[in-house]
């Protein structure tokens, strides 16, 4: 019962387009899927969801015909199967700096040989005893994406892309200007290298990034990035003051 096949579509180095979602509103979700996106990431390290919303947001975006994938508070395998068991896609955990959280990250989301995450009739399964192949169905489509937002998350950067099951990995720049001294720069020159060395560091793996705009979305999908998320919040925020500047700002008769 998981959604769209994230993890086919992050192998195949589609250029895919999504958006944060931190609200227990599914209609939000079916808004955004009618708007052309390919995913929503739901998010719950940012956001005030609980478990049952959760599930909610991941039926509408099934519902859609589009990726659910889950930010986790944190790598906590409990956090990561509790979320896979509901049908997300797959799972993006924020703060990962060494190769040894990203394995462990994928022990937790893969069942055995791959990994360690139990076994059960959840609503993944179809709320029936798994068989082998369903498991192994399971491994193959969940996706793993693992979020570098500090400097020794940059310097690991290699290292953590290539442990087996990664799928993707993907640049915080806020957190990274952060941890880097350089809060609210985005585009500061140390921030910008450090995304270089990221996107060096990958290889062949798809590579992420929050964009705040379609204009970001394209300059980042031109330096070869191919999964970008926005923020719902921030994107429509951004709509409706442009909406509002406009309308004050335009002259013309009043009745």
């Amino acid at each position: 019962m998981n959604c769209v096949d994230m993890r086919a579509r992050l192998r195949a180095a589609e250029r895919l387009v999504g958006v944060f979602v931190n609200l227990p509103a599914p209609g939000l979700v079916e808004l955004l899927a009618s708007a052309g996106v390919d995913f929503v990431v739901i998010d719950c390290e940012h956001g005030l969801l609980n478990p049952e919303s959760v599930e909610g947001l991941i039926r509408a975006a099934g519902a859609s015909g589009i990726g659910a994938m889950i930010r986790v508070p944190a790598g906590e395998p409990a956090a990561i199967q509790r979320y896979v068991d509901a049908g997300a896609s797959g799972v993006q955990v924020p703060m990962i700096e060494t190769a040894e959280q990203a394995a462990a990250v994928v022990a937790a989301a893969r069942y055995a040989p791959e990994g360690r995450r139990g076994v059960a009739a959840t609503r993944s399964n179809g709320f029936a005893a798994p068989s082998a192949e369903r498991l192994q169905t399971a491994n193959e489509t969940t996706a793993i994406v693992l979020q570098i937002e500090t400097g020794e998350g940059v310097a690991a950067a290699a290292e953590i892309a290539a442990v087996p099951g990664v799928d993707s990995l993907f640049i915080g720049p806020t957190d990274l200007a952060h941890a880097l001294g350089r809060g609210g720069q985005l585009d500061h020159p140390d921030v910008d290298q450090a995304i270089r060395t990221v996107r060096k560091a990958v290889g062949d793996l798809p590579l992420g990034i929050l964009v705040g705009s379609g204009e970001d979305a394209a300059k980042r999908a031109g330096e070869g990035m191919s999964y970008l998320v926005g923020t719902s919040g921030g994107l429509i925020r951004a709509a409706v003051r442009g909406l509002v500047d406009t309308a004050r700002s335009t002259s013309g008769a009043q009745s």
